[in-house]
């Protein structure tokens, strides 16, 4: 389960966002950004995809 912050995260990156412009963007520092795609990554890797999906 990723945080809401992880999730937003995911999100501004999904979209093309680079990890300097995020951390622009909610005013973190881009050790933070990374931290969170990071364990965003990881976590994913851990959710099972549906068949209807593959």
């Amino acid at each position: 389960m990723l945080t809401a912050k992880e999730q937003q995260v995911a999100r501004l990156a999904a979209g093309g966002g680079s990890n300097r412009d995020i951390a622009a963007q909610l005013f973190l520092s881009v050790k933070t950004i990374e931290m969170h795609l990071g364990r965003a990554i990881a976590n994913s890797a851990s959710v099972p995809v549906p068949n209807s999906l593959t």
